[in-house]
């Protein structure tokens, strides 16, 4: 589905439902990027995995993410990490052109991380996200980035939407039910969350300062009203469907007058990028 584009004078999220792919899924692309557009990588993480393949990917991780992996009470929690940071790694190495396993990060006050300056003017931002059996991560040259998912196989508290959602977007909820109602809340979760990551300020924004006003159809628009210290005409907001059993968003941050759009869009096996 192409993205749907718009005039009203709130910022217009466009939608993907269907992924837009670059035709050739096993070519390495240009290592050039150009800035006005995004491209986004997932994975699918099985709880079972192969030993071998795992054992490769910690060969790419960098020593504290090792540790990291170690520390994960859980296999399936470690199973996750593990795909979704060597996802990350073989991500920026298809476009950054250098070994998967040299890539330095650092972070902000806020814990948001970055590629160290020495990679790079204008440098190559991302951003990571998993849940119960996916993981992906956006990569744009120039932008800052956020993306994020969420099974919607997982419960919710009806108490979340009253505590994080604006009052119009709790209204949105209320004439809902059911699976309508489980897809709508992710997809007003995660457009937020890939907001708040694409800001880099963690939870010092409260999530009831902005809010999304979903489309009546997939293939309608969505209207973004931003909190008081920031402009709707300085994001792109992208919704995708990854599969049946999730959903993601992605949130760039962009200068007035440019319109990013998604570049490629993906799912990938691990064994294929390493």
């Amino acid at each position: 589905m192409r993205p749907v584009l718009s005039s009203c004078c709130h910022y217009i999220v466009r939608m993907a439902a269907e992924a837009a792919t670059d035709g050739n899924s096993g070519e390495k692309l240009n290592a050039r990027l150009d800035n006005s557009q995004f491209h986004l990588r997932w994975t699918t993480v099985e709880e079972a995995g192969d030993q071998a393949l795992d054992d490769r990917c910690l060969e790419i991780l960098s020593p504290d993410e090792r540790e990291r992996y170690q520390r994960f009470r859980y296999h399936r929690d470690r199973r996750l990490y593990l795909a979704a940071h060597t996802l990350l790694r073989a991500t920026l190495s298809e476009f950054g052109q250098r070994p998967p396993q040299t890539w330095a990060f650092e972070f902000n006050e806020h814990g948001k991380p970055f590629l160290h300056p020495e990679f790079g003017d204008p440098p190559l931002y991302f951003n990571l996200t998993h849940a119960a059996g996916l993981a992906a991560c956006v990569v744009v040259s120039g932008l800052q980035a956020g993306v994020d998912t969420e099974s919607l196989d997982r419960k919710t508290d009806p108490g979340l939407s009253v505590r994080f959602f604006a009052p119009a977007e709790q209204a949105q909820l209320e004439g809902l039910s059911g699976k309508e109602r489980q897809l709508a809340f992710f997809d007003i979760w995660t457009l937020k969350e890939a907001y708040v990551k694409g800001r880099g300020i963690g939870v010092s924004l409260p999530l009831r300062s902005f809010g999304f006003t979903l489309p009546a159809e997939d293939s309608g628009t969505i209207v973004f009203s931003p909190p008081a210290d920031d402009r709707a005409d300085n994001w792109s907001f992208f919704r995708f469907r990854p599969g049946p059993r999730h959903t993601l968003a992605v949130a760039i941050h962009h200068p007035s007058g440019l319109e990013p759009r998604a570049g490629t869009s993906r799912a990938v096996s691990l064994s294929d990028l390493l």
